[in-house]
């Protein structure tokens, strides 16, 4: 059975747009949230034949969770910057990301981001950044 994979060592990063399309690092980011896979909903389709007063469901549309990071801020950095300002465009700015395993495996996504400014009064100024995904992502 293979080990573990250590989350130290994996990165987030942005893509540009272009064709080819270059990602750059997001850099100082030190928390995760979880992976943006899409989980089904479901479908009530009780009626009058269900056995045993039960509620059935099927499938219904995948809904894609909206993954969050923080990052300690770099005001000078030209990727935390771009974000910022995909944040507040009208509407808001889709990229591609990635999230890069330690382990090299590749998870990319869609999004437009959502950024909120923090700081504790004893420690560094933060981005927390929500990724609200569109549609489906990959792993490669």
């Amino acid at each position: 059975m293979p080990d573990p994979v250590h989350s130290y060592g994996t990165v987030l990063k942005r893509g540009d747009g272009a064709t080819p399309e270059i990602f750059t690092t997001i850099p100082k980011v030190f928390d995760f949230g979880d992976s943006p896979v899409a989980e089904p909903g479901k479908l009530d389709v009780r009626n009058a034949d269900s056995a045993d007063f039960t509620v059935e469901y099927i499938a219904d549309w995948r809904e894609p969770p909206e993954i969050t990071f923080q990052c300690y801020w770099d005001s000078t950095d030209p990727t935390q910057t771009a974000i910022i300002a995909d944040s507040v465009a009208d509407p808001p700015t889709k990229h591609n990301y990635r999230k890069v395993y330690s382990n090299a495996k590749v998870r990319q996504f869609y999004a437009y981001p959502v950024v909120k400014e923090g700081a504790d009064l004893k420690g560094a100024l933060t981005l927390s950044v929500k990724l609200v995904c569109s549609g489906g992502s990959t792993l490669t």
